[in-house]
């Protein structure tokens, strides 16, 4: 299941229209329904906003089955340096998001290991 369909099964879920999500999550319907269908991929800020809009954690937003095949080509620096560059620009609840995500990801993947 990719992003958008979790994001809609979230939505409808807790009874949502895409107008009531977009608007706490601050951006256009337009947007909301193309991520929905999978036409686009939110930017990781447009992903916390929209896990906050949902009341869903973020790792269960970003949570991927299938493995990235443009993620396998980059190293894991080429991949987070545009976000780190930004890092210190965001609001320190939102820094908390990505550390909180990052830690249970960690400690997902340590379980994972143990079995």
């Amino acid at each position: 299941m990719h992003i958008g369909e979790r994001i809609r099964h979230r939505r409808i879920e807790l009874n949502m229209t895409q107008r009531q999500v977009a608007r706490l999550a601050g951006i256009s319907v337009t947007f909301l329904s193309d991520i929905e269908r999978g036409r686009s991929n939110p930017s990781l800020e447009n992903t916390l906003k929209l896990g906050k809009a949902l009341e869903l954690p973020i790792a269960e937003v970003m949570d991927q089955s299938e493995p990235d095949k443009v993620l396998e080509k980059k190293s894991p620096y080429e991949i987070l340096d545009p976000y780190l560059n930004d890092f210190n620009l965001w609001p320190d609840e939102d820094k908390q998001d990505v550390i909180k995500f990052l830690e249970y990801k960690r400690s997902s993947l340590k379980k994972k290991k143990k079995k």
